[in-house]
This record gives structure tokens, sequence and C-alpha cells, in this order.
């Protein structure tokens, strides 16, 4: 059995079995990773709100099978208390954004520096093509190159990502 110290954000969660949770993180250790919380569900649990979505933590992780379990975890930061409306619909977009371009179980350091970066400014204060031009360079380091015009306008952008992935965005209701 192996086991990993991480801190990453949660980029997505979906309840497994009756008390299960099944989490995707993004950590600088490990990159994008899959890991199952047992119990997670539970009333009784104290990772109910833990692992909500765009929250930072600090997680202790084994792996078993090649399948990691999330053993421990404290909250750093909960980001989705972001105050402002349009700053938190931004927030859900890059968790989206990342969720559906990173590869799984693959170190990506520079895109979590730039991600870290982008969220520290996300809490300050960022206007809309700081925000695109930021995530563009996080997407450029992944390989993806956009045109011109998508840094300039939030709706070419979004399409440019659907194309990317082709899937449907659920967040680009909220910041578009």
């Amino acid at each position: 059995m192996k086991y990993q110290q991480i801190t990453g954000i949660i980029l997505r969660k979906a309840r497994t079995k009756e008390h299960d949770q099944a989490v995707v993180i993004f950590c600088k250790e490990l990159g994008k990773i899959y890991c199952i919380a047992r119990g997670a569900q539970k009333i009784t649990s104290k990772r109910v709100g833990l692992l909500d979505t765009c929250n930072v933590i600090t997680a202790q992780l084994s792996q078993n099978h090649s399948i990691w379990y999330l053993r421990e975890a404290d909250l750093i930061s909960r980001l989705q208390g972001i105050k402002d409306t349009k700053r938190r619909d931004y927030l859900l977009f890059l968790t989206e954004v990342l969720d559906k371009l990173l590869p799984y179980e693959q170190i990506e350091e520079t895109v979590y520096t730039k991600m870290v970066r982008l969220l520290n400014n996300l809490i300050t204060d960022l206007a809309d093509t700081d925000f695109i031009q930021s995530v563009s360079e996080i997407m450029k380091v992944l390989g993806y190159e956009g045109g011109s015009t998508t840094r300039h306008s939030l709706p070419l952008f979004i399409n440019y990502i659907q194309t990317i992935t082709e899937r449907e965005m659920k967040s680009k209701y909220l910041v578009s």
C-alpha cells in the first residue's frame, strides 16, 4: 500500500455507493487524480462539507490496487465562499476547464502554479480579459492553442473549449 500527502483543489465530486464519494482532485504532487472517500456521505462524517467542489484541501491518500483512497483531509480554503457571484462563476468555470482538459495522474507543476496564481488573482480582483488570458496560458501549457479572437470574447472562448472537449460546458451559462 502506498501513501501520499497532497495539497490540491477539488474539481468535481460525485456520489458512488450509499455512503461513499468519488472526488477528482488536482494537486501539484500527482496531477489530476480520481479518489474514493469512503463514508464521506454519512451524516456523521467530518468530510461532508470538506469535499465540496472548489475547496482547497490537504489530504493523505493511500493507493491500493491502483485506486486512490482519501484517508484524512483538512480544509485550507473554501473558495466557493467568494461573495462576488461573477468571480465565483469564473472559479466554477476554471474547475470545469481543468477537469475536462487535464489528463489523469500526469504531474503538471506549471499548470498547478499558474492555477494557484489565477486563484489568488480571482480572490482579489480580476478583469474579464485577464481571466481569459490566464486560462489561455494554462491551455497553452497543456498543448491547446486558440485563435487570437478567443482571447477577447468569453463566448468565443467557451465555444473553443467545447470544440476541444466535444462536450458542453455546464458552467457556460454562469459566465456568459
